[in-house]
């Protein structure tokens, strides 16, 4: 699922990556429409540095996310993770399907990764997006950094279609979306159920060829 600006739902490490982010999107260029491009070119500016994860980050990774299990809608999930849970997320991911650290200062603030739309195989050119940052990392640009960085990595690998299934109530993870040219194409209407309140999803897509 993808969630708000602050955590984005729909995931590893991609063998041989340039361990920087900058350099990684120089490689291989921005994506296509300007309002992306303008946006990755604020991505190419900003402070914040993009990495692949690493198994050693999956505690930070569980911790960020816990935080909206425990707080908010973005996630539906209603219990918190375990560290082993996590790993073994971690470990079903290949070099298709990134995780994406994103640093400030030396400091983890958010990670975000693409993982399996679905296990068939007619599915395999889709892929599903998510995004999660720290709570005061909101703001700041790391989403729209991350995502860059998602979209491209996406492209790369030969996807077709990328998908976000976003809580109809995040209005900062739809608009995020939709400045790098994600339409939505469907709602399912009280679907979810959490903190005793009716949740819509959207779904919202990008086709990458």
């Amino acid at each position: 699922m993808v969630l708000t600006a602050a955590c984005a739902a729909v995931m590893v490490m991609v063998q041989g990556a340039p361990p920087g982010r900058s350099v990684a999107l120089m490689r291989r260029g921005p994506p296509p429409g300007q309002a992306a491009q303008a946006l990755y070119r604020f991505a190419m500016s900003s402070s914040v540095q993009l990495r692949d994860a690493r198994p050693s980050d999956c505690q930070v990774i569980s911790d960020i996310y816990n935080h909206y299990v425990r707080t908010d809608t973005c996630t539906y999930t209603e219990e918190v993770e375990t560290l082993g849970e996590r790993q073994e997320w971690f470990a079903q991911h290949g070099p298709r399907h990134p995780v994406i650290i994103a640093e400030a200062q030396g400091a983890v603030v958010g990670w975000g990764s693409l993982s399996t739309f679905r296990d068939r195989s007619a599915y395999r050119f889709c892929t599903e997006d998510s995004i999660y940052l720290r709570p005061e990392a909101r703001g700041q640009g790391v989403g729209s950094a991350l995502l860059a960085e998602l979209i491209v990595r996406a492209r790369t690998h030969g996807f077709h279609t990328i998908i976000a299934g976003i809580s109809a109530e995040q209005a900062a993870s739809v608009a995020l979306h939709a400045k790098f040219g994600f339409t939505t194409v469907a709602q399912l209407r009280e679907v979810g159920f959490k903190f005793n309140q009716w949740l819509d999803v959207l779904y919202m897509e990008l086709m990458l060829t």
